[in-house]
């Protein structure tokens, strides 16, 4: 027996051995070029040269592994630019592979995806790694490459950062005993008027979305602050910091005695937050469709989002109010207008909102919005219903733990409104009392009224930021909340990622959990059933308003990095401060919008068109308007310092000109291009080479045209005579010259001499032609547009004094001016098939871009379905974070297994890439696009009319 029981015993010993070695894990790290290819070869040629960064860095070489475990390339230090992939006479260049198996004991086999020598495509190969090749040193190597792949994800800024960053951190501490310096904290956030990226050059300066994105600066975060600061007593009362000191405009000189019509909701906003004020229910409904529609007119199609945030959705949820079929029949009925305020523009991480309703019958308005409320709120977990008063004024609350909602609704007499924040609502009923100014009373906001009278010209919306308003987005308690903020919710997504598998899996306890991660202020941090959340901070779904923050002592290191932050912007104005306005108009025939920012910062990208421009004007008969294609306008001041400075050069460098430049140039410069069939050729080119080969076979037929105005046709003349001997002198009998005639007027084709056309182009019809008038000098490849200009001319010359401009309508024949330039300094127009055109030459560019949004979002999902093969990896995404990934060309996610990664059905993977759409579907929807910017006092006027094509 005693012998049974040790043969048992030792029986037992060997088996509990046995799975004690198999349950530690297996590391192997092999060089690429040492690999044991069972099929397929590695390429020899493959060199990183002459590619693009951005294009490589979305063709990294990956790894599928035949059964469990964890596999990941990583480039040595002599791999290469960038630590990318190269496959030469050095095999060591070519990177190392690093796996990790659950258990040991065995092989491993897989395949290895590497981009080609082009990155337009992969090559594959299969591979073995003996058993043999273990070592529990190579632990290192594999966790050093899985750092470096997850470091490499998270510096693309692409979705799914905090899961990156979260299995970086984790990486580095099983590594070296601690989290990388690579903090898991995200360094901006997006205000309502921050561009994603400087998406188009043009849009941007012709909108004046520049400007505001000059002048906020709202996605510059402040550096973090030294940890232990507060302990060793390192704190300053907030209201020791000092804020922006820019000084105010002085408004009564340029307001005088003018008393414009205010908004009725005006009394009822403060003075110090940004709000919208809507002509009327219907006008509010109207704006949304549109953005429903279109997103920002032509904006989404210049910055296409490859994923969705729903704000808006979020909001109307959390407050009650949807857009219904019942609140779109009961609104016009009981509401005569509405204005939305807030204290900050931060809407997609958390902020604080009221809408202000000016009733038609305010009892009736209220039973509305109380039945709305209550309808739309009934279902909502964990909803509970209260009442409250605040400075006498009696308000009810819908709150859910989460704040999923959080509704609050007050009658303050003239008005009803609903906010998702009891601090708004208190700062809404301090305004009605007279406790703190209202909208109404400042002298920028008449001024803008003025400029943009109420109710004039269709008007369906009116933005206004105040000096207060900007001022205070500046200020410390502002910048130090938001970068606080920002951080904090770095944090809370860094406990979401370390809690996914519980909330994949659907199988989570709540409860309360810690960390070592530090926040500002976290108060109970729990892990629910949605995830992780905060007692102070909110979620990642809605962080607790600024607002409402507790922020009266701040770190030292956070009031110098303020302190540094506010010098620095200030510095920006050297004159005052910049409030700014904006009116939209939408309706059946066009959208457009017109945006005041009073002034511009002084290093402005707007500087040079100033300099150029300001204190010259057009006029409407400026630059000879007729309906082109594509026309810019560009007014001149000829006294300007940089352009005496450009007409001293040219006199230098053609010392034959015997006239001043400036002695017979005008007030303006335009160039355009007419309407042709040749537009639609070129727009059917594919690429640059197509384009350079039509342009050296047809670019003598090219519509293009630069106009200059003539202040005297005598010097001007004078200036061509000049010219000609220049030309003749420097290649004698080279040109021809010869005057033609249309009517009584006449025009100049200067043409190569038989001498100067090469003997493969016999037949060459290159030529230039001028035409100068009393009114201007126009200059042409093409002779047709040339004899346009005379003709319109003379039907100028034939118009009666006095007599009403002809519209312009496609003929130029018939036709001297089409509209009123948009601005006075600088102007854009184009029609539909200028759009097209453009469209067709940068269809590459953008369909380059598209995929490469639609290739941002296969990480992530790669990472989801490799997790959780049987959840959709979008909708656990959006469950995890609350954001859908989207194709951004409308396409949709799928899994290809033979490439083992997730795709876009438009424009397919890195191994296997497809271009998807050629063109933004948004440009053929309007006729024509016109833009117009105006430099005054220090600021900048930009108009913008998009009209809408005729159904």
């Amino acid at each position: 027996m005693s012998r049974f029981l040790r043969l048992a015993s030792f029986t037992l010993l060997l088996l509990s051995s046995a799975f004690a070695g198999a349950a530690e894990p297996a590391y192997f790290s092999v060089a690429v070029g040492d690999l044991d290819i069972s099929e397929g070869k590695l390429a020899d040629d493959t060199e990183l040269t002459g590619y693009s960064w951005s294009r490589m860095s979305t063709s990294l070489p990956y790894i599928v592994l035949d059964g469990e475990g964890e596999a990941f390339w990583y480039a040595t230090s002599d791999s290469g630019f960038g630590g990318g992939f190269r496959l030469n006479e050095d095999r060591a260049q070519r990177g190392v592979i690093a796996v990790r198996l659950p258990h040991g004991s065995r092989g491993v086999s897989g395949r290895f995806f590497y981009p080609k020598r082009d990155f337009n495509s992969y090559d594959v190969v299969k591979f073995k790694i003996g058993a043999d090749k273990a070592t529990a040193e190579k632990r290192k190597d594999f966790l050093t490459a899985k750092l470096d792949h997850y470091q490499k994800l998270q510096s693309r800024n692409i979705p799914g950062a905090a899961w990156f960053r979260h299995e970086g951190r984790e990486a580095s501490i099983e590594l070296n005993g601690k989290a990388s310096t690579n903090s898991p904290i995200p360094t901006a956030s997006r205000g309502l008027f921050q561009p994603g990226d400087d998406f188009d050059d043009t849009y941007s300066l012709f909108s004046g979305n520049r400007a505001i994105s000059e002048n906020l600066q709202l996605d510059r975060v402040l550096p973090a602050a030294r940890a232990g600061d507060a302990a060793d007593g390192g704190v300053v009362a907030l209201s020791s910091i000092e804020g922006v000191t820019v000084k105010e405009i002085d408004w009564k000189p340029l307001l005088k005695d003018k008393q414009p019509a205010l908004d009725p909701l005006a009394t009822n906003v403060p003075a110090d937050q940004h709000v919208i004020f809507f002509a009327g229910f219907e006008s509010m409904m109207l704006l949304a469709d549109e953005a429903d529609r279109q997103g920002t007119p032509l904006l989404q199609a210049a910055e296409p989002q490859s994923q969705q945030v729903n704000v808006l959705e979020r909001y109307q949820r959390q407050i009650g109010l949807g857009r219904t079929a019942l609140g779109r029949m009961l609104g016009p009925q009981v509401i005569r207008s509405v204005a939305i305020t807030g204290s900050d523009a931060y809407f997609r991480i958390g902020t604080d909102f009221a809408i202000v309703f000016e009733p038609q019958d305010g009892g009736a308005l209220k039973l509305a919005l109380l039945g709305q409320i209550t309808s739309n709120t009934a279902a909502e977990k964990g909803l509970t219903k209260a009442g409250g008063e605040y400075g006498g004024v009696s308000y009810t609350a819908w709150q859910t733990p989460d704040r999923v909602v959080s509704s609050y609704l007050a009658d303050l007499g003239k008005a009803a409104v609903v906010t998702n924040s009891l601090a708004q609502l208190k700062r809404l009923i301090d305004v009605q009392q007279g406790k703190t100014p209202a909208i109404a009373s400042l002298d920028e906001y008449r001024f803008f009224r003025d400029r943009y009278k109420l109710g004039e010209g269709n008007e369906t919306a009116f933005l206004f930021l105040s000096d207060a308003t900007i001022r205070r987005w500046c200020g410390p308690r502002w910048r130090i909340g938001d970068s606080r903020r920002v951080r904090d919710l770095g944090v809370l997504a860094e406990l979401q990622a370390a809690n996914l598998p519980k909330l994949a899996a659907g199988k989570v306890e709540p409860s309360l959990i810690s960390t070592d991660l530090q926040f500002s202020s976290s108060g109970e941090v729990r892990l629910t059933t949605d995830g992780v959340t905060s007692s102070t901070l909110g979620s990642l779904e809605f962080m607790t308003p600024i607002i409402e923050l507790p922020l009266e002592r701040v770190t030292k290191a956070e009031a110098t990095a303020y302190e540094r932050w506010r010098d620095g912007y200030q510095r920006n104005f050297s004159w005052a401060f910049d409030p700014i306005a904006l009116r939209f108009t939408v309706d059946a025939g066009k959208l457009a919008a017109d945006l005041t920012v009073m002034p511009l910062i002084d290093n402005t990208e707007y500087r040079e068109a100033i300099a150029l421009s300001r204190g010259a004007k057009l006029k409407d008969d400026s630059a000879d308007p007729h309906g082109a294609a594509v026309q810019v306008a560009f007014a001149l001041n000829k006294e300007a310092a940089v352009v005496k400075q450009y007409a001293g050069m040219a006199s230098i460098f053609v010392p034959q000109l015997k006239v001043d430049l400036l002695s017979w140039i005008g007030s303006w410069i335009s160039i355009y291009a007419d309407d042709s069939p040749i537009w639609e050729e070129i727009a059917k080119l594919k690429t640059e080479k197509e384009m350079q080969e039509f342009v050296r076979g047809r670019g003598y037929d090219l519509p293009v045209a630069l106009s200059v105005e003539v202040s005297s046709a005598f010097k001007a003349t004078a200036f061509l005579v000049g010219i000609r001997a220049f030309i003749e002198q420097t290649g004698p009998g080279m040109t021809i010259w010869e005057n033609k005639q249309v009517g009584e007027d006449s025009y100049v084709k200067i043409s190569p001499s038989p001498k100067a056309i090469p003997r493969d182009q016999p037949e060459s019809k290159i030529a230039i032609y001028y035409a100068l008038t009393a009114e201007s000098l126009t200059i042409s490849p093409n002779e047709k547009l040339i004899q346009d200009v005379l003709a319109r001319k003379g039907v100028r010359d034939a118009k009666p004094e006095g007599a009403a401009k002809p519209q312009a309508k496609g003929d130029p024949k018939a036709s001297a001016a089409s509209a009123t330039w948009l601005g006075e300094n600088l102007c854009l127009e184009m029609t539909n098939l200028a759009l097209q055109v453009f469209a067709g030459l940068s269809a590459r560019e953008y369909q380059n871009n598209l995929q490469r949004l639609a290739w941002d979002n296969l990480p992530i999902l790669n990472e989801m379905h490799r997790l959780y093969p049987q959840q959709d990896p979008i909708e656990l995404h959006e469950r995890l974070w609350g954001v859908r990934l989207t194709c951004p060309g409308g396409g949709k996610y799928v899994w290809n297994d033979t490439w083992q990664t997730m795709e876009s059905t438009l424009y397919g993977h890195p191994g296997e890439p497809k271009l998807g759409s050629g063109a933004p579907p948004q440009l053929s929807d309007f006729s024509r696009v016109r833009f117009g910017l105006t430099f005054e006092e220090q600021g900048l006027r930009a108009r913008g009319e998009l009209t809408r094509k005729k159904k």
